[in-house]
């Protein structure tokens, strides 16, 4: 008798069922594409939109606070877009063009200089050897010119990735954790002008894949800032004098 009511049930609403089971299914699959959205996004906080022009009297502060450590042990990611402008090498660097030109400071963790006549950037990785003596690892970035290019760098325990436009370049391993500063990070080097144009420097405390990379640059390759070429420095000392 129950038999025959639950199947008397089942055809009379057998469209219903069918609804909700569909509803259910779309449901799930909603629940699956956004969990993967989640775990795809990468957890980045722009701390220095800019543009933001390297220039001889400037080095703008980013405090501690907003560039923690992660609680999981040494791990952080940090991204920034670059404009090289190519000056010439006559140009009023104030300063000798072969110089190093400071673009990132953070003690080391990382540190990020320009090299004009090659157009590459220099970052420094720094770590304590068995002895407790600050050693480094540098790695070379060739940088386009008049485009603005993207650079990310990941740390997790001993690897460290670099990524130029969302693509790995290149990776190293260090024979011991990175140094972690506590201390302010800073934009530029007073009185040693790179002439370059920094933008959307970002910070995240947690170390991210090449698919949260890759995510992250697309994202931000949208911005206005990163689409149109950045003002000429006669440009810029006109706004900052006038």
């Amino acid at each position: 008798m129950e038999t025959s009511a639950i199947k008397s049930f089942i055809t009379e609403n057998l469209t219903t069922l069918l609804q909700v089971l569909g509803f259910l299914c779309i449901l799930v699959v909603l629940i699956h594409i956004i969990r993967e959205y989640l775990k795809n996004r990468a957890d980045m906080k722009v701390l220095v939109e800019g543009p933001v022009y390297l220039i001889d009297d400037m080095e703008v502060r980013i405090t501690p606070e907003k560039i923690m450590k992660s609680i999981d042990g040494t791990e952080y990611t940090l991204g920034f877009w670059v404009y090289n402008r190519n000056p010439p090498e006559n140009a009023n660097w104030k300063n000798d063009y072969n110089k190093l030109k400071g673009v990132i400071n953070h003690k080391q963790s990382p540190t990020v200089l320009f090299n004009p006549r090659d157009s590459e950037l220099y970052i420094q990785i720094g770590y304590f050897d068995k002895d407790e003596i600050a050693q480094y690892e540098r790695v070379h970035l060739p940088i386009v010119k008049q485009r603005w290019q993207h650079i990310i760098i990941t740390a997790k325990d001993k690897l460290i990735d670099f990524y130029v436009d969302g693509v790995l370049e290149k990776s190293t391993k260090l024979p011991y954790e990175p140094y972690f500063s506590k201390r302010n990070m800073f934009l530029g080097e007073k009185g040693n002008q790179s002439l370059l144009t920094i933008a959307n420097v970002s910070w995240g405390k947690k170390w991210h894949d090449s698919n949260q990379v890759k995510s992250f640059h697309k994202k931000q390759r949208k911005e206005h800032i990163v689409i149109r070429e950045p003002d000429t420095y006669v440009e810029q000392l006109d706004k900052r004098f006038s």
